[in-house]
């Protein structure tokens, strides 16, 4: 081969292995390219779109398509053939591909100074593998790996410096097997890790307070996910379908005050298991946010919590304990819908009963014989009168058959024919069954 500024055997030289440190690009200022022979004795060509006298430019699109890079070692230094050092600080652009839709390139290492990369700076790069990320780096753009269906690894992931990461960056990724902390991340777009396949993702230590829509959408490989003390929104469906989905540290936050009612937030997550508490901030559990979980306890705080949606437990057969906040203005039917095989024994514990804010059928669709509600220990001299009655919907109130007074009537029913229980209870000292928080 030969360059227009060097020599073959200079070129030679330096090119002893992928990562040397005496590998250096080859930057030819009047033909605006980068040019480096690598391990494999690929020369790897990058186009460029100038310099400023030591920074090089590369704008969107001038390298998108090509199949002259196949390893894109932005770290390795710059020089021309006079000697002269060069960096590259930014891709310029934000609407287009610096380097997308190649066919080409095998591994992306980041250059140190690079501080945001841009939107769809990788997009549908088919062979990318590996990918290493830069220190400094502060922000990912929309789409920048989007549809990199080969990428296993990304070293780096995430830097310290890292703040917001924009959406789909990483969709479809569905090779990734890589593992991910974000210490210091503010914003997690939508669907940033949308069907894709990566295992575990830790923000314990950052400072966001939300992740939007569908950001971890179908994340089959997910196993683990550590969330922030401090966060206070999750948006519509940004766990469901993660059915690997087996620990969620700070499972929920104190601090939520916001599930989305677009999308169950939790839903179709059929390893998950563990202990459930609602903090005093989050007022309403919409429709089917934990539906197919394996939460064993669902305890709300005494104040705080006001309306369960409809079939928020649905298929949530290893449930054993509900308790309701003192605050809850209603309930929508059916409470435990889907739970009909469940072999576990439910108790359900009222703070407080809501007047007119219950819907019918509140049991309808569940093995109600395996369930026990408790009623609160202050309404005991409302319910006096309670006595046995025919009905079709039978309860055991401490051991005495009947049917709960008119006025409670809306409590919900029971499978037809069914006999079921129902007792009072105090919180202080709370019952063996629970724990109280």
């Amino acid at each position: 081969m030969k360059y227009s500024l060097a020599s073959t055997a200079l070129i030679t030289l330096f090119a002893t292995s992928l990562f040397a440190a005496d590998d250096f690009w080859l930057y030819d200022p009047t033909a605006k390219t980068m040019t480096w022979e690598d391990e494999t004795g690929f020369i790897n060509v990058v186009k460029t779109s100038g310099d400023d006298g030591s920074s090089i430019v590369i704008k969107e699109n001038v390298n998108r398509g090509t199949t002259t890079i196949q390893n894109l070692d932005l770290s390795l230094p710059i020089k021309d053939a006079s000697g002269n050092e060069y960096v590259i600080t930014e891709f310029v652009g934000s609407s287009s591909s610096a380097f997308g839709y190649n066919s080409s390139i095998t591994n992306v290492v980041l250059p140190s100074g690079l501080k945001t990369l841009p939107p769809f700076a990788f997009k549908n790069c088919s062979e990318l593998i590996s990918v290493t990320l830069n220190d400094g780096l502060e922000i990912i753009g929309k789409e920048a790996f989007n549809g990199c269906k080969a990428l296993k690894i990304v070293n780096n992931f995430f830097p310290d410096s890292l703040v917001e990461i924009k959406n789909r960056a990483f969709y479809e990724c569905d090779s990734l097997e890589c593992d991910a902390v974000a210490n210091n991340i503010e914003i997690i777009e939508d669907r940033v890790f949308h069907s894709s396949s990566i295992r575990s993702f830790d923000c314990e230590k950052a400072p966001i307070t939300q992740i939007d829509d569908y950001a971890f959408y179908h994340c089959y490989s997910l196993t683990n996910v550590a969330l922030p003390n401090n966060l206070q929104v999750l948006n519509a469906g940004v766990f469901e379908g993660c059915d690997a989905l087996v620990s969620v540290k700070n499972f929920l936050p104190k601090s939520i005050h916001t599930l989305s009612s677009a999308r169950g937030v939790f839903v179709d997550n059929t390893s998950l298991t563990g202990d459930l508490y609602l903090g005093s901030f989050l007022e309403d559990v919409p429709n089917r946010t934990f539906r197919y979980a394996k939460i064993t306890s669902i305890v709300a705080a005494k104040e705080g919590l006001k309306t369960i949606g409809e079939a928020v437990f649905y298929g949530c057969t290893e449930v054993t304990n509900i308790v309701l906040s003192a605050t809850m203005e209603s309930l929508k039917y059916p409470l435990l819908a889907g739970t009909q095989n469940s072999p576990t024994v439910c108790h359900i514990y009222f703070r407080n009963f809501p007047e007119d804010g219950i819907t019918g059928s509140l049991f309808n669709q569940t093995k109600s014989k395996n369930h026990t509600i408790y009623l609160p220990w202050d309404y005991q001299d409302e319910w006096r009168n309670f006595a046995a009655t025919n009905s079709s919907n039978i309860f055991i109130f401490n051991g005495q058959k009947g049917v709960l007074p008119e006025k409670k009537n809306d409590i919900g029913t029971w499978q037809s024919g069914m006999t079921q229980n129902v007792t009072w209870w105090q919180e202080f000292p709370p019952p063996s069954t629970i724990i109280l928080r």
